[in-house]
């Protein structure tokens, strides 16, 4: 089978590969490339833009200066990095890796398997865990996060607001500056410190440490079991 081309300069090696541009770089079968500089290796990839460099199977690319290498990967944007299987990302300078994680933004980083970010500078690393925002810090499995600077470690834990701290499974979080351990604790406000399990927290630099316990209102120190 013959490799079909138009353009100046193409380098083409290989079997039904189809290129239309100037000075790139085609080495194996079934890839499609439009653009300049691009450089492809594989089988059925397809790839539009400028100065791309793909390296796999069946993957996707369009846009500027991005560095993909794996299997089904869809990549859109600029100087993105992606290595794996299935991922998508869109955005500028985001460095991906794993598998089918979806990415959206600028310079996040993101590692695991179907983890989903959106935002700027967001570092995600696990499974299944879902963060928009800017700047926030994720590991673990399932969390779900929105907001600024968060730092999240744990499972199923569900985060909004800004620098808060947590860390556990399945608490829930919404406030400024709160820090939270455990399980299951559900803490609103800003400055909370609440630790233990199940304990409810809304309010101001409140301090909390236990089972079960619910707190309402401001610097209010509590401790043991079941206290309301």
């Amino acid at each position: 089978a013959s490799n079909g081309t138009v353009g100046n300069n193409n380098k083409v090696a290989g079997a039904n590969n189809g290129t239309v541009g100037n000075n790139n770089k085609v080495a194996g079968a079934n890839n499609g490339t439009v653009g300049n500089k691009n450089w492809i290796a594989g089988v059925g990839n397809k790839t539009a833009g400028y100065k791309n460099l793909v390296a796999g199977i069946d993957n996707t690319t369009v846009g500027t200066k991005n560095l993909v290498t794996g299997i089904d990967n869809t990549t859109v944007g600029t100087k993105n990095l992606v290595a794996g299987v299935g991922n998508k990302t869109a955005g500028y300078k985001n460095l991906v890796a794993g598998v089918d994680n979806t990415t959206v933004g600028t310079k996040n980083l993101v590692t695991g398997v179907g983890n989903k970010t959106a935002g700027y500078k967001n570092l995600v690393a696990g499974v299944d865990n879902t963060t928009v925002g800017t700047k926030n810090l994720v590991t673990g499995v399932g969390n779900k996060t929105a907001g600024y600077k968060n730092l999240v470690a744990g499972v199923d834990n569900t985060t909004v607001g800004t620098k808060n701290l947590v860390t556990g499974v399945g608490n829930k979080t919404a406030g400024y500056k709160n820090l939270v351990a455990g399980v299951d604790n559900t803490t609103v406000g800003t400055k909370n410190l609440v630790t233990g399990v199940g304990n409810k927290t809304a309010g101001y630099k409140n301090l909390v440490a236990g089972l079960d316990n619910t707190t309402v209102g401001t610097k209010n120190l509590v401790a043991g079991v079941g206290n309301k």
